[in-house]
């Protein structure tokens, strides 16, 4: 087996001008205007108090986005805070303004304005607590918004078999744990969860028995700036196009999703064999056995290195199809549609299992196909190779699909819905003992990971401690009867 990363250059300019030659032979070419890679980083905590300022004038509530920058979660932040403050910009109830762990110190203006604080996938830390505490001194309700099933040392076994490179490494082991416990902890602060699906926000619920919200993760407008260009671009290289097979995209985030792809594997294989015409572009993430090696080498399997959320968006346009297989779970339930609304976004229709964010994201048979054994996506992939207007027109659904259902009004509305629930809840106060329990961790360096998150291995969250005068089982029921005694 060998990794795509292996088979790509590794010098930066190698890696460009293998991206630009594949793009051209499609009839396309890199982007010209730029997309930062984190835009968050160039507001500043002024201008968003400045801003927060206006709002509370024209009579909005103020909803902050809170992150640790240095967390290594930026595609959560993406998702749930700096494009859910975009949505709320077009809101005439609510706005939405950043907030970072680091710029605490200087924040506490912005702070009292909140009517809501929503933690993005937020590890316990000190920082937290007085955060919040200021927040609720306020009046404001806290959120914590999750995009996994990874809340909770429940969670933690699955996580660690498709995360771990070694799932039996006791440090492995302690380090997932620790990440689902901490994920935990800091929810405690909140009196509810905001989630990426319906599924999700149930399991929550039912386990953690706090109330749980949905919003999907959505389209940013640079997403959809750089899909208009993407698509336009695209429908005019058809004719210039040195490259004219069909070609199937399969994009990986992370190496997690190897077991995902071997949902596939044999039917595209066989696919490749006997179509000639057809190749696989392959991007990001992924370990090809000898066959695929053998039809890399052939120039059937093109692939590509990771690049930016723009370039990525260009590669889905240079796609017939893109393919979304994901092993049947209740954690793949828990999943967003993005890789099926992104890929739309562009005009490229999707195949994908028949996750609940999959199957909510595709119009089976007129923006795509849901597929759910190695059968269906055999057939949807022999349909759409011989009919290229097929493609063309479930290209084009997808993509009113994704603009509508994923940016816009209906996200705003949704934003604008989970806010409205979380501020009619009576407040919680941040629990007792949480600040003992973070002692208790022996953490010295919050900022590593490595040091911070095996330090939690046998710390347990709220709903599991055996507190003076409640049982294993009362911390959930006990907050549940306080919802009932302030309501």
């Amino acid at each position: 087996m060998v990794g795509v990363d292996a088979l790509v250059p590794m010098e930066p300019e190698a890696r460009e001008a293998l991206v630009d030659g594949y793009l051209a032979s499609r009839g396309l070419a890199r982007p010209q205007r730029t997309f930062l890679d984190k835009p968050w980083d160039v507001s500043s905590l002024g201008q968003r108090t400045r801003d927060a300022r206006a709002a509370v004038a024209q009579g909005r509530k103020v909803a902050l986005l809170v992150y640790e920058r240095a967390c290594g979660d930026d595609g959560t932040f993406r998702y749930f805070g700096y494009d859910v403050a975009q949505h709320l910009a077009r809101s005439d109830r609510w706005a939405g303004e950043m907030l970072f762990l680091d710029e605490l110190s200087r924040a506490d203006e912005l702070l009292g304005m909140a009517s809501a604080v929503s933690l993005v996938r937020c590890r316990i830390r000190p920082e937290l607590l007085p955060l919040v505490r200021k927040a609720k001194a306020a009046g404001a309700r806290v959120a914590y918004t999750i995009d996994d099933d990874i809340v909770g040392p429940e969670t933690s076994e699955h996580v660690i078999g498709i995360m771990a490179s070694d799932p039996s490494d006791a440090f492995e082991r302690a380090f997932w744990r620790g990440v689902s416990v901490r994920f935990e902890m800091a929810s405690e602060l909140a009196e509810a969860f905001v989630a990426s699906t319906a599924p999700l926000a149930e399991r929550l619920a039912a386990r953690i028995g706090k109330p749980a919200y949905v919003l999907r993760s959505s389209l940013s407008d640079e997403q959809v700036e750089s899909a208009e260009d993407a698509f336009a671009a695209r429908n005019r290289g058809m004719e210039e196009r040195s490259d004219d097979r069909f070609v199937i995209g399969y994009f990986s985030g992370t190496s997690s999703h190897q077991d995902d792809f071997a949902l596939v594997r044999d039917v595209l294989v066989r696919l490749l064999g006997e179509h000639e015409d057809a190749c696989l572009l392959v991007g990001g993430h992924l370990m090809l056995d000898d066959e695929l090696l053998a039809l890399h080498r052939a120039g059937r399997v093109v692939v590509m290195p990771r690049v930016d959320y723009v370039t990525l968006q260009y590669l889905q346009a240079s796609a017939d199809v893109v393919l979304a297989p994901l092993v049947a779970s209740s954690f793949a339930d828990c999943k967003s549609g993005l890789k099926v609304f992104e890929a739309g976004a562009v005009g490229t229709p999707a195949c994908a299992s028949g996750a609940y964010a999959y199957r909510e994201a595709i119009d089976d048979g007129v923006t795509g196909f849901v597929c759910d054994d190695a059968a269906a996506w055999s057939a949807a992939l022999e349909r759409l190779h011989a009919d290229r207007d097929l493609c063309q027109r479930m290209g084009e659904a997808a993509r009113e699909r994704a603009l509508t259902l994923y940016h816009g009004d209906a996200v705003r509305a949704d934003a604008e819905n989970a806010l409205d629930a979380l501020c009619a809840l009576p407040q919680l106060p941040a629990p007792d003992g949480l600040a003992a329990r973070m002692a208790a961790s022996g953490v010295s360096n919050w900022d590593d990971p490595f040091e911070a998150n095996p330090a939690f291995v046998n710390l347990v969250p709220l709903r599991d401690a055996c507190l003076p005068g409640m049982s294993r089982d009362a911390g959930s029921s006990e907050r549940r009867s306080s919802y009932e005694r302030d309501a």
